[in-house]
C-alpha cells in the first residue's frame, strides 16, 4: 500500500516538474533534445519507484540518426515509461485530443510536439492529418502508435487498425514493430496497484514503406501486427526457458 501511494504521488510531482522544463524549453528545441531527455529521466524514476526493472532488446536493428514510426501493443499504463525509457531518439506519440486539456502532462506534450487526433470528429480528424504531415517535414521525429486502438485486457494483441499503420506510407518512414512485454502484470487497466517485477521491450526490424504503396492497407497492418506477436511471443519462449531449473 505504501509503495503505491509513494508511486502515484511521485508520478504527479515528476510529472509537473518534467512537464515544466519542457514547456519552457521545448518551443526552442528542435531536435527535441529536451524532451527526450526529460522523457527518459521521468521514466526511469518511475519504473525504479515502482520496483520494476527492465531489459531493452533490438536497439541493433535500428539507426539512432534515423526516424521512425514505431508501432507497439498495448497493456498497460506502464507502457509509456517503458518504451521511452527504452528508445533514444526523439519520439512523440499519436495521441486522443481528450489528453491535450490534462494539465501539466497534456501542455508538455503540446510543447513537444506529439501528435493529437479527434477521432469522434472525422473533418477534424483530417485537419489534425494535414497538419502532421507538415509538422514532420518541419520537425522531423520518431512516431510511436498503438494500432490496437486501446489497451488489451487480457494481454492478447488485438487486430491492429489500419489507418495508423498506413501513416507510415503518407510520412515515408520506415515501420519497426516493438512489444512491450510483462507490463500488464505492473498494473491492470482501471487499476491503482502497482506490482513490482521484471518487463522487457523487444524491437524487430525496420520494414520499408514503400513495398506497402500500392497494396492494401489492411495486409499492411496485419503484417505489422503479426511481426509484434512474434516478437511477445519470443518472450514468452525466453521467459520460459529462464524458469528452467538447472540439471542436477
Amino acid at each position: 500500500m505504501a509503495r503505491n501511494i509513494i508511486v502515484w504521488i511521485n508520478l504527479v510531482i515528476l510529472t509537473i516538474v518534467f512537464g515544466v522544463i519542457i514547456m519552457i524549453f521545448s518551443p526552442f528545441d528542435l531536435k527535441g533534445y529536451v524532451f527526450k531527455t526529460s522523457a527518459k529521466f521521468w521514466s526511469v524514476i518511475l519504473l525504479k519507484l515502482s520496483g520494476v526493472t527492465y531489459r531493452v532488446k533490438g536497439l541493433e536493428n535500428l539507426d539512432k540518426s534515423n526516424h521512425y514510426f514505431f508501432a507497439s501493443n498495448h497493456e498497460s499504463a506502464f507502457d509509456i515509461p517503458l518504451i521511452f525509457s527504452s528508445l533514444p531518439f526523439y519520439t512523440v506519440t499519436l495521441a486522443k485530443i481528450e489528453l491535450r486539456k490534462i494539465p501539466f502532462l497534456g501542455w508538455a506534450m503540446v510543447a513537444s510536439r506529439h501528435i493529437f487526433v479527434d477521432r469522434k470528429n472525422r473533418e477534424k480528424s483530417a485537419k489534425s492529418l494535414r497538419e502532421m504531415m507538415r509538422s514532420f517535414q518541419k520537425t522531423p521525429r520518431s512516431l510511436l502508435i498503438f494500432p490496437e486502438g486501446a489497451r488489451s485486457l487480457d494481454g492478447e494483441i488485438r487486430t491492429f487498425k489500419k489507418g495508423g499503420i498506413f501513416l507510415a506510407i503518407q510520412l515515408n518512414m520506415a515501420v519497426v514493430p516493438v512489444a512491450v512485454c510483462g507490463t500488464r502484470e505492473i498494473v491492470l487497466k482501471h487499476a491503482l496497484k502497482v506490482q513490482p517485477g521484471s518487463v522487457e521491450f523487444k524491437i524487430g526490424k525496420p520494414i520499408n514503406p514503400e513495398e506497402w504503396v500500392d497494396k492494401d492497407p489492411a495486409d499492411f497492418a496485419n503484417y505489422v501486427q503479426q511481426n509484434v506477436i512474434k516478437l511477445k511471443e519470443l518472450w514468452e519462449e525466453e521467459k520460459k526457458m529462464d524458469n528452467i531449473p538447472e540439471p542436477a
